[in-house]
């Protein structure tokens, strides 16, 4: 009898599934049509991704398969009707919202997104910007058999190459949306080039005639979607968030030309000031260093004053897009999008506490940003190459 009920554990085949059973979901776009949702998955299909895949097959690697639902629940539901297995939520990679969606408020999707067991947290989240999720969906990717898997590995690598995107999961977003005084935001992804040619020939050609390309973020007050911020806005945010591993960047040559620099080693730190609630004030500290990578300009890069005027440069163009970002934002969005209030809460609890609306008092703090740059390398060559043209060397 005792061997019989240690056995019993073992039985771990009960909640098995097939893999001819599944398909697997990469992909999920949520729209809001009127007081319904129009849901968009593109699952993949295994024996076109597979090597092993036989020669000359006409199949496409990826369907995307539509349905309209009152609810996410029904929607999917009703896709059972158009796919003949049943949808594998535990390899998705790429969520998208259509613009008009998040403006209307993502409140009930992500309800549904935190409570479906069988979806992981660790797939990224970006918005259709001037478009509905599902035509993004659609959409043919050159250099990977599965679009979604292209568009989450494409965010993942510019997240850490890049400062003009960022990824966002879906535990970071709830808790944003969550939190007072912080804002949530998202990255924004378009159609570049003629959508009307994204057939399957499209992945075909060496120069799409049209391509998915995230630009600029999206910002929310709680779960509703107010304003983009452009590249620069993007930037700003990332240096504040201290979300930045290396970028690169240019500077003005006191002539001509540009010089190219590579920015490592970016750290934040926010220093709230005051007694009260009306003398509050806002420091942001900014260290980095950087490596020259490009002169195209007449600079003497063995003299020390050189590497003083690049520190100075870059300190004066990355703190001018951080205050540029903070006037911008409090002119046009009317929201704290750097999460400042947040600081707040744990800097002075006392002051945060008898502060009602954070948003509002937040259009009169001023903020002030302070950066501090050191350049650490100039290349393997000393010189501009113009430079050792123009004199023979």
């Amino acid at each position: 009898m005792l061997s019989m009920i240690l056995l019993v554990p073992l039985a771990g085949c009960w909640d098995r599934q097939e893999l001819n059973e599944m398909s697997i979901v990469a992909g999920l776009g949520i729209d809001r049509v009127g007081d319904a949702y129009h849901i968009s998955v593109q699952i993949v299909n295994p024996a076109e991704v597979s090597p092993k895949s036989s020669y000359g097959s006409k199949l496409a690697p990826v369907v995307t398969l539509e349905q309209d639902g009152k609810t996410l629940p029904d929607a999917l539901g009703r896709l059972t009707v158009l796919t003949p297995r049943r949808l594998q939520f535990s390899h998705l990679r790429m969520v998208v919202f259509g613009e008009s969606t998040a403006r209307e408020g993502l409140r009930k999707p992500l309800d549904y997104l935190s409570r479906y067991a069988e979806m992981r947290n660790d797939f990224f989240l970006v918005v259709a910007k001037n478009r509905r999720a599902s035509d993004i969906l659609k959409m043919y990717s050159s250099m990977d058999p599965i679009p979604a898997n292209n568009l989450f590995t494409k965010l993942r690598n510019s997240d850490e190459q890049w400062a003009a995107t960022s990824k966002m999961t879906l535990n970071e977003l709830l808790i944003a949306t969550e939190t007072e005084g912080m804002s949530a935001f998202m990255t924004g992804i378009e159609i570049v080039g003629d959508p009307g040619n994204a057939n399957e020939k499209n992945h075909q050609e060496i120069s799409p005639s049209s391509n998915l390309e995230y630009s600029g973020t999206a910002i929310f007050k709680r779960d509703r979607m107010v304003g983009w911020l452009d590249e620069n806005g993007t930037k700003a945010l990332n240096y504040v968030h201290d979300s930045i591993k290396w970028t690169v960047g240019y500077l003005g040559c006191p002539d001509k030309g540009r010089a190219s620099v590579e920015l490592f080693n970016i750290h934040s730190k926010i220093k709230i000031r005051g007694k009260s609630k009306g003398d509050l004030a806002v420091h942001v500290y900014l260290t980095m260093e950087q490596d020259i990578s490009d002169v195209e300009c007449d600079l003497d890069m063995m003299n020390e004053a050189t590497m003083k005027w690049f520190d100075r440069q870059t300190d004066a163009k990355v703190r001018r897009i951080v205050q540029n970002t903070v006037a911008n934002t409090k002119k046009n969005l009317r929201i704290d999008v750097f999460g400042f209030g947040q600081q707040v809460h744990r800097q002075h609890p006392k002051i945060w506490h008898r502060i009602k609306d954070w948003n509002a008092t937040y259009l009169d703090v001023p903020v002030h940003v302070h950066v501090r740059t050191n350049t650490r390398r100039i290349g393997t060559t000393q010189q501009p190459v113009t430079r050792q043209t123009e004199k023979g060397e």
